[in-house]
């Protein structure tokens, strides 16, 4: 699979960052699943994902941002204990909260953001929805297809991210949202894609689904 994204860890990348997670409240974590073979992103991911951790804050000693990685041949309880099938898979909040492939390129503004909201404990939702949320009954898979040159598609994944966030917060931990990346999984992304055709709702990218699980 040639390169279909730009993986920018240049000084002036990393400044921004550090300087944007330097508001970082509380400690967050984020746990990454990679194999050590047939994954042509996995380590791209991981560069991204140490670039993260090297450029968080430090408290007491310790980051702010703590970085978690397993690989599939040895860690395969994990992968079942977050019920992750696809790698690389980047996770938060016991899995509720998940991009499917790497998060580059555009990607990046929606990772960034999750990671400052969870830190600073604030979803930015309405107290309306929040409240709604609170009370949703039933399991809620949201998926939205993705690729890393899409503009939009960081605003639909932060606020299905949010979603997610915020029910969980609320001790209604009921959503998981999954950002897929299309490219790496375009067979997966072809079935919903189909899905939608059949419901004569098919749309350009971002493409979210919703369903119950």
């Amino acid at each position: 699979m040639a390169r279909y994204y730009v993986l920018d860890l240049s000084e002036d990348f990393r400044r921004e960052l550090r300087e944007t997670l330097a508001e970082m409240v509380n400690p967050v974590e984020v746990h990454l699943f990679l194999s050590k073979g047939g994954c042509e992103t996995c380590d791209d991911t991981l560069r991204l994902l140490k670039a993260f951790e090297e450029e968080a804050p430090t408290r007491d000693g310790e980051k702010l941002l703590k970085l978690n990685i397993y690989y599939k041949e040895s860690d395969g309880e994990k992968f079942s204990e977050f019920k992750v099938e696809r790698v690389p898979t980047v996770a938060f909040l016991g899995g509720e909260v998940r991009w499917t492939g790497i998060p580059a390129g555009e990607e990046i503004r929606a990772l960034v953001e999750v990671i400052m909201r969870i830190s600073e404990d604030e979803s930015g939702l309405e107290d309306t929805t929040k409240e709604a949320l609170k009370g949703l009954k039933g399991r809620v898979h949201i998926e939205t297809i993705i690729t890393p040159s899409c503009p939009y598609c960081p605003y639909a994944v932060l606020l299905a991210h949010m979603f997610a966030y915020e029910a969980w917060k609320q001790g209604n931990p009921v959503i998981l949202s999954e950002a897929v990346e299309a490219y790496e999984n375009p067979r997966y992304s072809r079935q919903v894609w189909c899905y939608e055709r059949a419901q004569h709702s098919y749309q350009r990218l971002p493409s979210v689904r919703r369903r119950t699980i």
